[in-house]
């Protein structure tokens, strides 16, 4: 009996996506269950992913992932360096969230809209 892994998501960097996507298929017997053109896939500190639309900012990212905690936030960090909030996200980008214990409301608040 074989052992069967299985992967939640792959990055790979192609010059031709249709054509590299197939190879995998043929080889491995990937299967694609996500694509879109118009999103990116972000990761947090803990690797977790998220998927936004592509002209998604930090700022987007911590309302969107943490509606309750945003209000706290101290910092943002982007692949490891310290960000402004209005830093576009590219794909594969880990984004990691700072929180204080107190809330400044004021800072933030009146930029998230949560649905």
């Amino acid at each position: 009996m074989a052992n069967i892994g299985k992967a939640s998501y792959i990055f790979y960097y192609v010059k031709d996506l249709k054509k590299s996507t197939q190879f995998y298929q043929d080889l491995l017997g990937l299967k694609v269950t996500f694509q879109r053109e118009d999103e990116i896939a972000i990761f947090d500190a803990k690797n977790n992913l998220h998927h936004l639309k592509k002209s998604s900012t930090a700022l987007d990212f911590i309302c969107q992932t943490y509606p309750k905690k945003f209000t706290k936030l101290k910092s943002v960090r982007i692949n490891g360096r310290n960000q402004s909030l209005d830093t576009n996200l590219s794909d594969g980008d880990v984004v990691e969230a700072l929180f204080a214990r107190k809330s400044d409301l004021r800072k933030i608040a009146h930029h998230c809209v949560i649905d």
